[in-house]
């Protein structure tokens, strides 16, 4: 018998998403820009979605060791680290988490990633951190939000362009 109607029991479409969030001290006026941005963002991610969250500064961290499906637990525990996340990590080095996050392959084969990447692009080498971008396209768009009325523009446009992705500019008064 045919069956013109799709089967409704397939698994559902995965994508990998990961959060660049900069942590670093220039991020103090505007952290809970980011902590408000991040609990829209996690709310609204589809069930099954793989996700991960990497703050960044001086250093960098990641919430999970390797991206995790979207679910009720990991969902917890995602809003638990935003809540309690500060501008902490010191200066904003954002070349060594590139690298990290697009030198690995996706998490799981034949998935979309993609990155976005909330700061206030406050660097000393963005030109390497938009090539390095550049390089890495084709295996991750993306995506950026310049926060703060201080933003280096030039630094979220450029990223954003290399990746094959979009900018948003969010300044103070727009949350």
């Amino acid at each position: 018998m045919v069956d013109f109607f799709p089967n409704q029991e397939s698994e559902p479409v995965f994508s990998e998403l990961i959060f660049l969030l900069d942590r670093s001290g220039s991020m103090q006026d505007n952290i809970q820009k980011v902590r408000d941005a991040m609990t829209f963002f996690l709310r609204s991610l589809s069930e099954g979605t793989l996700f991960n969250i990497v703050g960044f500064g001086t250093k960098f961290e990641a919430l999970f060791p390797t991206s995790q499906i979207y679910k009720d637990d990991t969902l917890q525990t995602a809003s638990s680290y935003i809540n309690e996340m500060s501008a902490d990590f010191g200066g904003t080095n954002i070349l060594d988490p590139l690298k990290d996050i697009l030198k690995s392959p996706p998490t799981k084969s034949g998935v979309a990633r993609q990155l976005f990447i909330l700061t206030d692009g406050q660097v000393e080498d963005r030109e390497a951190c938009i090539q390095f971008v550049r390089q890495h396209s084709s295996t991750t768009r993306v995506f950026t939000f310049g926060i703060g009325n201080d933003v280096d523009k030039m630094l979220v446009k450029g990223l954003a362009k290399s990746g094959m992705g979009d900018c948003e500019l969010i300044n103070n008064d727009m949350l």
